[in-house]
């Protein structure tokens, strides 16, 4: 049994470990601002209407640009520093109103890797 014991422990660790390689972190991201509840917010929400954010954050500061396809708003600039969360609201004029193909698409750059994660919320 003693035996048995100590090969089975030598086995376990001589076997390598492994884990998942892969990130959601990047420099560059597209999504759209799709239909949720009312329309898109003209007023902070206020209007029970949907608003659509980002939240931008690093494991280094860092900064970026978000822009939409058709330029229907100016590139907003956008930092974010190690560790924290930038948020970075999507104006009105990105709201996919119908359905079919759109030049909508909102582009996210960033100069060094960035998680990204968009919630769109009405009240």
């Amino acid at each position: 049994m003693r035996i048995i014991t100590v090969l089975l422990l030598i086995f376990c660790c001589w076997l390598n470990a492994h884990s998942q390689n892969t990130t959601n972190s990047g420099t560059e991201f597209w999504t759209a601002y799709m239909d949720h509840n009312t329309g898109a917010s003209n007023n902070r929400g206020l209007d029970s209407a949907s608003i659509m954010s980002l939240y931008i954050t690093s494991t280094v500061n860092t900064s970026g640009t978000v822009s939409i396809a058709d330029n229907s708003f100016a590139p907003i600039p956008f930092t974010v520093s190690t560790n924290q969360v930038t948020i970075v609201t999507i104006p009105p004029a990105a709201f996919l109103s119908t359905s079919g193909m759109a030049n909508k698409g909102v582009h996210i750059i960033a100069l060094k890797p960035v998680a990204i994660y968009a919630h769109i919320y009405a009240s």
